[in-house]
């Protein structure tokens, strides 16, 4: 998947590099990007299409579409970070 492949009102993780994105376009067309590693012990979010968020499978934090913090243990919104040039 690529930034360009999101309609707005959609997200996603992609691999970027060694590193993963969470992705967010929003319903101004405007794509954000955040690192996917969880800030409270590092685990890879998950898109979750139907609440629009981005979840830790592995404690339950939950982070909106704008990287911030939905719902604990994390503590912390995800930290931006640029997009790929095309």
């Amino acid at each position: 998947m690529k930034p360009s492949d999101l309609k707005p009102g959609e997200g996603g993780v992609i691999k970027v590099g060694n590193d993963e994105l969470a992705v967010y376009n929003d319903d101004n067309g405007q794509v954000k990007a955040a690192s996917a590693v969880c800030t409270h012990l590092g685990c890879a979010v998950e898109w979750n299409a139907g609440e629009k968020t981005f979840d830790c499978p592995c404690h339950g934090s939950r982070f909106g579409a704008d990287f911030s913090v939905k719902q604990g243990p994390a503590k912390r919104p995800l930290e931006p970070r640029d997009l790929p040039n095309p």
